[in-house]
């Protein structure tokens, strides 16, 4: 049940939204606070990601900056709308393989966040 309040909420639907929906699907009543709780489990998910060593070693480093995706914005719910950009971290290890190293969400691509985000990073 968890996992489907998150696909909600990670659709960009509010918590109130979300639990409407829940009730449609399950024929079940949640609280917008249960949904908040539920939330907050991502959190730490994100956090222990961010916060997880890395494993093996990597012969390239690629840092991009998303706005769009394939065409499609990305749109982020917050209290007054704003254009956000998504800073990524790719590694390629040395077999190839591509693994996502970190991302930070910012308010602009400004050299400030830049650094800040390769700072974190070699923490």
């Amino acid at each position: 049940m968890d996992r489907v309040i998150l696909e909600g909420f990670l659709l960009g639907h509010s918590t109130r939204k979300t639990t409407r929906m829940f009730k449609r699907v399950f024929k079940g009543l949640i609280s917008a606070q249960t949904v908040s709780n539920v939330v907050k489990l991502l959190d730490k998910e994100v956090a222990d990601f961010h916060s997880r060593r890395f494993k093996g070693r990597y012969g390239v480093l690629i840092c991009v900056c998303i706005k769009r995706l394939d065409g499609l914005s990305v749109k982020i719910a917050f209290p007054n709308s704003k254009s956000l950009v998504i800073l990524v971290a790719l590694g390629i290890k040395e077999d190839g393989k591509k693994e996502l190293l970190s991302f930070q969400v910012r308010p602009s691509e400004k050299e400030c966040y830049w650094w800040g985000f390769l700072s974190d990073l070699r923490n």
